[in-house]
């Protein structure tokens, strides 16, 4: 048993001093990549980071789903290159999106907007839970809230925080696991409720930011549920 655990150790060792290593150019490969290559029917990941810098690119990376934050590393991307000055990420996977408030927690030029059940791992995601600058905008939803309730808390809570802040880029993590067939939580969302919240978020991009919005595939792990949310969630982004 000692050998199990000394070998779990190495390989965790391993991956940390490989997580030191990372580069703004090697980041934007991998989430490259990954936007391009993850299928639907997404592959068993990575589910650990631990505490580590990445000067290249002004990102903490911290204990989160998974390795890479694709969401952060984008925001992080569009404005050291394109000039982004104010990017906001929206999440509405069931789970809340620890890693990314994390990151940006100090950060006034990034907003972090999330509904996500609670309790339920990680465990994180409190309404008092703010950020440094007011930028962090957590609206809880409990066990078996449905459609009703995640309208209500994007009408009340980050709609308004979204407007307020008037970001120039909008990135969804667009996990759909809170949809009611989804087998890892007990919320109870349908395909209409994503294609509201879609068409939503692309009213704010076309006040503050031309129309700029970028959709990453997060979480979604009953087919059927993820064939009817996707589909509803693209259809709304291509305008039809």
């Amino acid at each position: 048993m000692r050998s199990y655990f000394v070998a779990a150790w190495e390989r965790r060792r391993h991956r940390e001093r490989e997580l030191h290593q990372v580069t703004a150019e090697t980041a934007e490969h991998a989430i490259v990549a990954i936007a391009s290559s993850r299928p639907l029917e997404q592959q068993p990941g990575i589910y650990e980071a631990w505490p580590a810098e990445s000067p290249e690119l002004n990102l903490r990376i911290t204990y989160a789903h998974p390795v890479f934050d694709n969401a952060a590393i984008a925001a992080r991307h569009a404005q050291r290159k394109y000039g982004i000055a104010r990017a906001a990420v929206v999440d509405f996977d069931v789970h809340h999106g620890n890693g990314t408030q994390d990151i940006f927690w100090a950060d006034p030029t990034v907003m972090y907007c999330s509904t996500h059940q609670m309790p339920l791992f990680p465990g994180t995601g409190a309404s008092g839970e703010r950020g440094d600058h007011d930028n962090i905008v957590n609206a809880p939803l409990a066990s078996e809230d449905g459609g009703a309730k995640f309208r209500a808390a994007f009408e009340n809570v980050i709609l308004p925080q979204l407007q307020k802040f008037s970001p120039e880029l909008i990135i969804i993590s667009a996990g759909f696991d809170a949809h009611f067939r989804d087998p890892l939580a007990s919320l109870n969302l349908k395909a209409e409720d994503f294609d509201w919240v879609t068409r939503k978020l692309m009213d704010v991009a076309e006040t503050s930011a031309g129309g700029r919005i970028v959709s990453v595939l997060e979480g979604g792990y009953d087919l059927q549920g993820l064939q009817e949310s996707v589909a509803a969630h693209v259809t709304a982004l291509m305008g039809a």
